[in-house]
């Protein structure tokens, strides 16, 4: 993991810096509870399985996840130029609707306690009118709806599902909206 323009890389994928932190944090206690699992030992004081939900000696193959978006969602103008100030993003998945983050309207910006889709803003500093990209952690199970729009631009809806991996602890799937000009 790398830290290029205040922004954490990690096999090519940009983690917003509110997840920095957490990322941080979560990839320290995976490396603890990699190693815890390997040293694990069956209790159960038989050859058996017997309730351990066929859980072997040595922790079985099994290990402990540690919490981590589902998808990662850069949003982006198509033409190079800022996101645009009204751009919306909306989330429907198997647990219903997300609130909507605006980006023009402060009150939507919420945190990991208040949402599960958690956008890089500065929550100190009015509403930003020339944003390169929109970076957010969705935190949600697969799939997810995902809708962003804004005014002049075309609206972009699309399912998406997390790439499939046998990692304990995979990278978030990434999602990359380009917002284009709709029409005149």
């Amino acid at each position: 993991m790398s830290q290029s323009g205040g922004l954490w890389r990690h096999d090519n994928v940009v983690y917003p810096h509110v997840l920095r932190a957490t990322n941080v944090l979560l990839m320290g206690g995976a490396l603890w509870l990699g190693a815890a699992c390997d040293s694990v030992e069956s209790t159960t004081g038989g050859a058996g399985t017997g309730g351990t939900g066929g859980a072997t000696s040595g922790g079985g193959g099994q290990c402990l996840r540690v919490p981590a978006p589902t998808f990662l969602l850069t949003v982006v103008e198509k033409n190079g130029g800022p996101v645009p100030p009204d751009t919306q993003v909306d989330v429907h998945w198997s647990a219903g609707d997300e609130p909507s983050f605006k980006l023009d309207e402060p009150s939507t910006w919420g945190s990991i306690e208040t949402t599960n889709l958690v956008c890089e803003v500065d929550p100190t500093l009015p509403p930003p009118t020339d944003l390169p990209m929109l970076l957010c952690a969705l935190w949600t199970s697969s799939p997810a709806e995902v809708k962003v729009s804004a005014t002049g631009f075309e609206t972009h809806k699309d399912t998406y599902m997390a790439e499939p991996t046998a990692e304990c602890n995979p990278d978030p799937t990434p999602i990359v909206v380009e917002l284009e000009q709709a029409p005149q």
